[in-house]
């Protein structure tokens, strides 16, 4: 099996930083000191990438504000070396666990058509199955992308992509997480947008930065953050999804971080087929019965409690197979609402 490509970008960064490994582990060791931060973020930039980069290099670079500098020079060396931070940052959270996902095309493309409006919250996409993972998605532009969270000390978490662009290398952008998609989504486009002003009119590059770039990809990773996501691993049957801990070494002093290895995923394939031949079957007129389809992800209603503690509860719903007949699947029934009651 030939390299894949971000194997190819992780060799190539630890040929730029090669005691990066070392030094993360000594700060994962170390973590109490640096204030420590949430399961779900593998190191925070600022603390682990940033650092080493700056020890290597003699710079300072800026944590959570741009740095102002008079000297062109000065400044082109920091925002090449602030790539290197991201990047590095990016490939360190991967590294343990090396998730390549390959999504079946039907259902990936569906998935980036998702409507991300409405209340789904930001906290979601806390459940991605490792610290960072890589999304094939061969396209004009990209061969795929890293995603992984971050945790700024005087900012909200973010969702940070590390774009492996086809002809500009790696591209960071990163989105800050709040509330819901849709809050973070309009403050990451319309901070100080006029009143009547579409978000489009006013910030057209950003614009298409979400449309293109953040809302496809979120809606991507969302499916990864299901409980019911479709993975299979193709290189070791046995392999689960995991965040190793740190591990005592067998020889010598202190602790590091285990790498478990590439595993190549195959991601929603029973469900990408049904939705392939769904499409495929059928061409004529409108049906009375409701067509094979993907009820897009939503949010759906239930009643939680008893008396007087009763409440409305809303969860996020993964996409659902609706009228779809899935390859080697259980039969589902539809059970009738009454009957419950």
């Amino acid at each position: 099996m030939a390299t894949l490509r971000p194997v190819t970008h992780l060799e190539n960064i630890i040929r730029a930083y090669p005691n990066a490994w070392r030094r993360f582990d000594q700060i994962l060791v170390q973590r109490h000191l640096h204030g420590d931060w949430p399961s779900w973020c593998y190191c925070p930039m600022g603390v682990g990438a940033t650092t080493i980069v700056e020890e290597a290099s003699g710079y300072e670079l800026p944590r959570e504000q741009p740095m102002v500098t008079h000297d062109p020079r000065h400044a082109a060396a920091v925002e090449q070396l602030s790539l290197h931070a991201a990047a590095l940052a990016a490939l360190a959270a991967w590294r343990p666990t090396q998730g390549y996902y390959r999504f079946h095309p039907e259902l990936l493309s569906a998935l980036k058509d998702t409507d991300l409006s409405g209340q789904i919250p930001v906290e979601h996409l806390y459940r991605l199955p490792e610290w960072c993972v890589y999304i094939e998605n061969e396209d004009e532009r990209t061969h795929g992308f890293f995603a992984h969270l971050d945790y700024p000390r005087e900012e909200a978490p973010k969702l940070r992509l590390l774009m492996d662009h086809r002809y500009e290398g790696l591209i960071p952008v990163g989105l800050s997480l709040r509330g819901t998609l849709e809050e973070s989504f309009s403050a990451y486009a319309m901070p100080g947008r006029p009143d009547g002003m579409s978000e489009e009119e006013y910030a057209p590059d950003v614009h298409r930065m979400l449309k293109d770039v953040f809302a496809p990809a979120v809606a991507v990773l969302l499916y990864l953050c299901a409980g019911d996501k479709e993975t299979r691993p193709t290189l070791n049957a046995k392999r689960v999804h995991s965040k190793p801990g740190l591990q005592k070494r067998k020889h010598g002093v202190g602790r590091y971080q285990p790498v478990l290895g590439t595993e190549v995923w195959e991601t929603g394939f029973r469900l990408g087929t049904a939705l392939e031949r769904a499409r495929s079957d059928y061409d004529g007129p409108p049906l009375r019965t409701m067509r094979p389809h993907i009820r897009k992800m939503h949010y759906h209603s239930f009643w939680v409690g008893s008396g007087e503690s009763r409440r409305l509860d809303l969860r996020w719903m993964p996409p659902i197979p609706v009228n779809m007949e899935l390859p080697n699947a259980p039969t589902v029934l539809k059970v009738d609402e009454r009957s419950r009651k």
